[in-house]
């Protein structure tokens, strides 16, 4: 039951995080073509603020998330083993949002980025090794 457990938590931060950092580019782009023709800033800026002020959302709710269901599923209690589990659905929320700002910036297409994530996520699904006996 336990691995069940976190499989869905890897698959729900997963799509969580893709699905809210695909849109963020395709949205952003009339804005910022028009400020970065005023030559307010640069790209850099936009990217690397962007990117921290998602982070903070990326980083607090699944904190919060594993602290109460890690204690209240009954996994091992221990400190080492707790924090090595929030490391790893921390890695797997940044790198999906990463993914996601990816995809969005590649496509830059609301509706084509929606359905690249979908794709994508599906394939991981696949070949995440859950199913595998």
């Amino acid at each position: 039951m336990q691995i069940g457990l976190l499989f869905y938590v890897c698959i729900f931060w997963t799509s969580s995080s893709i699905f809210g950092a695909v849109y963020v580019f395709p949205f952003e782009k009339f804005t910022l073509v028009k400020e970065r023709k005023a030559d307010m800033y640069r790209l850099s800026a936009f990217y690397v603020c962007s990117t921290l002020c998602d982070m903070i959302a990326h980083v607090t709710y699944p904190t919060i998330f594993m602290s109460i269901l890690y204690f209240m599923v009954g996994f091992q209690k221990t400190a080492q083993c707790f924090f090595l589990t929030l490391l790893v659905v921390l890695l797997i929320a940044i790198t999906s949002q990463g993914a996601g700002e990816m995809l969005g910036a590649a496509v830059m297409s609301v509706r084509r980025a929606g359905n690249v994530a979908s794709l994508i996520l599906m394939l991981f699904l696949l070949t995440g090794g859950y199913y595998v006996q």
